[in-house]
């Protein structure tokens, strides 16, 4: 049996004066009285209700009047212990921590506006998707239930998204009170990593002011061997452990990982490399009854600053086999709290105050966002770190495929003159370092999809994966090559290379859709259509992904959901037709083009 969630209005004891007109059930508290009413407003011992009133069932046994038209305010306290409250012609307190979440979400978004989908992700990581929407309806039902007609007042729900109603919330204390959202504790990964990185940017230390040119751009780590604490005689399973964590590092292509060989010279974290370092990784590992139990920290080397702790448990032979995720778990983790840092950073502090690597870093998060107001802040950046750096490859390499996703998400409002930038800032890149594996991938995807060479971008892609031959963006980008010319089980094999290679990675929203690409011209389109939602549920404005979606959905003969996502789709493109999509699509002389153009004129696209 479903329970259903907590329910967040007190409770107050039935007041002798009042005992000859209470209806069933305990009475809840209104500014202060004890009130009751029957239909139509009708005065009852307590106070005077003017206007008509209708009945709220707050709970099991619990049911009060409330007026149509009322004024009630959203009071929100997010720093300390944390606290939720109505006021005005209510007064209540919203209690439960997965309520108090769900308000905290959307008090903290710019426009205090959040998709469902986002929200769903976010607070049941760990749900499927359907069961994430319906966990979703059913907290907002059960706060409906408690608060009556108020919260029409409060929220104001659509069928994609949720907002708190401008002008009914108000925000008491500050950051001076406490950690933000003290003592909530949600076992769900989306809601963790949001969790830290408010945090994160609460705490965040003041500001630099660099003016001189750097020489890097990528933030520096150093994973130390971990310490062994068994009883027995060290194995080497720590020395082993840091060095494929490093390796880990290294192939994300976001951070610079130090030699695993100096980091076995140190002699501890504070020795001279390390503090070269931005970033220390440490730990230890103990094993114990066939089991390895690995505690993770990462540092923040400029005052020794802790961002994250954490404990894994795996089975010994399956680290020994290679076929546990305890190394990827960790780096991805590592990564995105590194990220949410940089973002955090870049968007409270003036960019001359920001050092280089945490520029990019943010830019590169932010312009995989698939959020305008993001996405625009990302090529700011981008253009503070090339004026900084100008001898590095990899700020203008990402500022190509800046232009080229600004193109495809249709937020160009001059393509020909995007094309050109992106066009140029790649071969800017390659001129500055003709052995950058990833500007070479860059450009590969440059010439599949603006100059439609795919002989010429081929060869961009040998030439990368030669240098990096263990990068997944690599693999991710050259798939996408293989879907256009329809080469699907090429596709489908590099695009699962690439989560082997990468199963956490930051941007896995972004690879996801990549993937779906891959799969629908595989013939999978079932794990199309899932991989599309996946990266949907993070970022919900990304076309492609809702493009994949809709074809996949169609394909696989699943016409009515199709059907549905189409208009979806045409939401958010409403200039979207079938002729122009054929038209301009990189694989336009290709037989799968007409194929995909079908689908999308099948599930209700305009075709002109």
């Amino acid at each position: 049996m479903t329970t259903a969630p907590d329910v967040p209005l007190r409770r107050a004891a039935r007041p002798e004066c009042c005992r000859h007109r209470l209806l069933p059930g305990p009475t809840l508290v209104f500014d202060g009285f004890f009130t009751h009413a029957d239909e139509g407003g009708t005065r009852v011992p307590g106070r005077s209700m003017h206007a008509p009133a209708r009945t709220a069932y707050c709970g099991v046994g619990m049911r009060a009047i409330v007026p149509d038209k009322v004024n009630i305010c959203l009071n929100v306290r997010l720093y300390g212990a944390p606290g939720v409250r109505l006021s005005g012609a209510v007064s209540a307190q919203i209690t439960g921590a997965r309520n108090i979440a769900l308000i905290a979400l959307l008090a903290t978004a710019p426009d205090m506006r959040r998709s469902r989908a986002w929200l769903a992700d976010t607070l049941w990581s760990d749900s499927t998707a359907a069961r994430g929407r319906a966990n979703l309806r059913q907290l907002l039902h059960a706060l409906r239930q408690s608060t009556g007609p108020a919260l029409d007042q409060l929220f104001d729900n659509s069928r994609d998204q949720i907002a708190l109603r401008t002008g009914t919330v108000t925000f008491e204390g500050s950051d001076t009170d406490g950690e933000f959202l003290e003592g909530i504790d949600l076992p769900e990964e989306g809601f963790e990593d949001w969790l830290r990185a408010q945090r994160i940017g609460q705490n965040l230390p003041a500001p630099a002011v660099f003016s001189a040119t750097q020489t890097h751009v990528l933030p520096r780590i150093l994973v130390c061997p971990f310490a062994e604490t068994a009883a027995a005689q060290p194995g080497g399973i720590g020395d082993a452990l840091s060095q494929e964590l490093t390796g880990h590092f290294a192939r994300s292509q976001l951070i610079d990982a130090i030699s695993h060989f100096t980091s076995r010279a140190l002699a501890g974290p504070d020795d001279a490399p390390a503090k070269d370092a931005e970033y220390v990784l440490t730990g230890q590992c103990r094993e114990a009854n066939g089991h390895l139990t690995v505690d993770a920290t990462l540092i923040e080397t400029d005052g020794h600053r802790v961002l994250w702790s954490d404990r894994q448990k795996i089975r010994l032979r399956d680290f020994l086999a290679g076929e546990d995720y305890l190394t990827s778990q960790i780096v991805g983790q590592a990564l995105r709290i590194i990220m949410s840092r940089s973002i955090a950073a870049g968007s409270c502090t003036p960019l001359p105050e920001l050092e280089a690597h945490s520029l990019l870093i943010s830019a590169v998060a932010l312009m995989h966002s698939f959020e305008k107001r993001h996405f625009h802040r990302a090529e700011a950046q981008l253009g503070e770190v090339i004026r900084r750096c100008p001898g590095h490859s990899v700020p203008r390499a990402w500022l190509a495929q800046w232009h080229l996703l600004r193109i495809y998400q249709k937020w160009s409002d001059d393509i020909p003159t995007d094309e050109t930038k992106a066009q140029a800032a790649v071969r800017n890149a390659l001129d500055l370092n003709a052995g950058c594996a990833l500007s070479l991938a860059i450009d590969g995807n440059i010439q599949t999809i603006l100059r439609r060479d795919f002989a010429a971008a081929q060869q961009r892609f040998d030439a990368a994966q030669d240098i990096n031959p263990s990068s997944a963006f690599i693999s991710q980008l050259n798939a996408v090559l293989d879907t256009f010319t329809g080469d699907g089980a090429r596709a489908v094999a590099l695009t699962d290379r690439a989560f082997m290679l990468s199963p956490r990675d930051p941007r896995r929203p972004f690879f996801q859709t990549l993937s779906a690409g891959s799969y629908v011209a595989g013939g999978r389109f079932d794990e199309a259509v899932e991989m599309a939602e996946a990266s949907l549920r993070h970022n919900p404005l990304h076309l492609s992904a809702h493009r994949c979606r809709v074809i996949g959905l169609q394909l696989a003969g699943r016409e009515a959901e199709a059907r549905k996502a189409a208009g979806e789709l045409m939401r958010l493109d409403p200039g979207l037709r079938v002729s122009e999509y054929q038209r301009n699509h990189p694989a336009a002389q290709s037989s799968i083009s007409h194929i995909w153009a079908d689908a999308l004129r099948h599930a209700g696209v305009p075709v002109n």
